[in-house]
């Protein structure tokens, strides 16, 4: 890739897989109550569950544990990434709709404290997000989504009116929402935590 546009120093590697070194693979048991196919976190997850729970467990990998998607995204740990509240409970009903959401607080909060309870070094902190609008209506469709979520789910969050532009330091915006419980975390140092744990 030419780099005429880019700073010297730029390179296509994140910079927080730097200092991640390779695993040497064990040798393998002959037996395993639980044999899981994938070191990604979902692997490593059910592997420590297992684990925990007094099952013999292997992770197998085809390539190095850990080192795909699991630690090369953008490292935010959120409730329920892009749906709709409103629109979800319109689709199936709003008692599916709240179970599936309430599940997907679950899995935020058991991570969380899996991170804090296990003293888990992976630069975790409980940062929030503002989810910006791009238009009055788009912000009127936020504050609507976000008021249900308040009143259904208990979500802790805050609109921020585009009358508040110096809230945001950008005139980009309509105004949005601050999503309190969302976090942020090196997620090659999380997955290699985790696979540590796992072994």
């Amino acid at each position: 890739m030419s780099n005429d546009i880019l700073s010297r120093d730029f390179r296509e590697t994140p910079f927080w897989s730097d200092g991640m070194v390779t695993v040497a693979a064990p040798e393998l048991p002959r037996r395993v109550d639980v044999a899981i196919v994938g070191a990604g976190l979902t692997g490593l997850s059910a592997a420590h569950r297992l684990a925990s729970a007094g099952r013999d467990v292997v992770v197998l990998d085809a390539a190095e544990p850990g080192m795909a998607a699991s630690s090369l995204n953008a490292g935010m740990l959120g409730k329920a990434g892009r749906q709709s509240l409103l629109l979800l409970s319109k689709a199936v009903g709003e008692e599916k709709a709240v179970a599936f959401f309430q599940e997907q607080n679950a899995i935020f909060q058991e991570s969380v404290s899996r991170i804090k309870d296990e003293q888990l070094d992976c630069d975790f902190r409980m940062s929030g997000r503002f989810i910006g609008a791009l238009s009055q209506k788009h912000y009127d469709g936020l504050a609507r989504e976000y008021e249900a979520r308040g009143k259904l789910l208990g979500e802790d969050y805050q609109l921020v009116p585009g009358s508040a532009a110096g809230e945001m330091a950008s005139e980009c915006y309509f105004g949005g929402v601050v999503v309190r419980e969302n976090a942020a975390l090196n997620p090659a140092k999380y997955t290699r935590a985790m696979l540590e744990r796992a072994q």
